[in-house]
């Protein structure tokens, strides 16, 4: 409420000289125009006070009445509202982000009503984040801050006035730089086995990042060996090796991202064909004998296998000289016995063959009556 005193003396002492009877003058304060509505302390007073129920431009009226006449004069009043501090108005700025180990430029603005000294202070702090936060200065609006490590961040801006200290938060991402990583190279399984004259097939396997130019080349290349090698296409992942003799050999896979040109290495065993072995056959220890006695015959065979199919060897023993006839307990048998007709001096053979090479060895008889 807002109370006004008025001053109207002058008036009563010169209505005071005015003939006499009445002699008797009434006064009135009342409202011409306002928003709200006017309390007089007492509106028949000429000094007196008025309150208004709210702000605004009111006009007032004093009334003199002397019974005959009734003049009056007006007084304009502007009310205004209480004037009340009103918080700084703060703004941190646009959430950031960035790369470490750049500092990111903080922009804020902070505005004032002046009150109640007129003087504002402002200061960043940190909220949140993973690493330490370090300011150009703290107490400038506009500033510079610089981060120990990725991460995100909550940075705060606040502006005191010296009675309200409202703030603002501002984010800011500090991303770990993309560094080129090199290629990831695999040259296939650890060992390889060929047989002459077959070539090696290289299945080679490379990733990379993309960085720095998004461009590979692959090169097979020869690291130790007893012999030369041609590949089908050195510069491809997957190719094929030819080999000019036997042995070990080391071979190598690298890519060459432009900047890093890591390698991985193959061995590969090269054999010489294997070439068929005829059977080994062994058809005993000569032996003496008496009719009609039989001759028991103890052979042994072995063979490599080759070539396979059939990898099986068929064994016959047959008679190669003698004075009679033999028989055999079971010819196809490598233990069997023998049967002779008749005395003499006998030879026999086991013979071994594996479909491709064949052997034999014999054993000397001597039958007698």
């Amino acid at each position: 409420m807002v109370k006004r005193q008025f001053a109207g003396d002058y008036h009563y002492r010169h209505w005071q000289t005015l003939p006499n009877p009445p002699g008797a003058v009434t006064t009135t304060w009342s409202k011409v125009s306002g928003p709200g509505t006017v309390t007089f302390g007492n509106a028949n007073a000429i000094d007196t006070t008025a309150s208004f129920s709210e702000a605004g431009t009111y006009v007032l009226s004093l009334t003199a009445d002397d019974g005959e006449l009734s003049p009056s004069d007006e007084i304009t009043i502007v009310v205004s509202n209480p004037i009340v501090n009103q918080p700084p108005t703060v703004d941190a700025g646009a959430d950031q982000s960035i790369t470490f180990p750049d500092s990111t430029i903080l922009d804020g603005t902070v505005t004032d009503d002046g009150l109640p000294t007129g003087t504002v202070t402002t200061t960043w702090s940190v909220v949140s984040g993973t690493g330490t936060v370090t300011f150009a200065d703290t107490s400038a609006v506009d500033t510079t801050a610089s981060f120990s490590e990725a991460g995100m961040y909550v940075l705060s801006l606040t502006a005191d006035d010296g009675e309200l200290s409202p703030s603002d938060e501002i984010t800011i991402e500090v991303i770990q730089p993309i560094i080129n990583q090199p290629p990831t190279v695999d040259a296939g399984v650890e060992q390889l086995t060929v047989t002459l004259p077959d070539s090696a097939t290289l299945d080679g396997t490379v990733t990379d990042d993309g960085l720095p130019t998004g461009t590979i080349t692959t090169t097979w290349s020869v690291v130790s060996g007893t012999g030369t090698v041609s590949f089908g296409d050195a510069n491809a992942v997957d190719t094929t090796a030819s080999f000019s003799e036997a042995g070990t050999y080391v071979l190598s896979l690298t890519a060459d991202d432009g900047e890093l040109s890591p390698s991985d290495e193959i061995t590969i065993v090269v054999s010489n064909p294997i070439v068929n072995q005829p059977p080994t056959v062994n058809a005993g220890a000569d032996q003496s004998i008496t009719l009609p006695n039989t001759a028991i015959l103890n052979g042994t065979v072995s063979d490599d296998g080759l070539p396979n199919p059939p990898g099986t060897v068929t064994t016959i023993w047959s008679m190669v000289s003698g004075p009679g006839t033999v028989t055999f307990g079971e010819a196809n048998a490598v233990d069997t016995t023998a049967s002779f007709s008749a005395a003499g001096s006998y030879v026999l053979k086991l013979t071994a063959d594996d479909n491709e090479l064949n052997t034999s060895a014999e054993v000397s008889i001597t039958v007698s009556d």
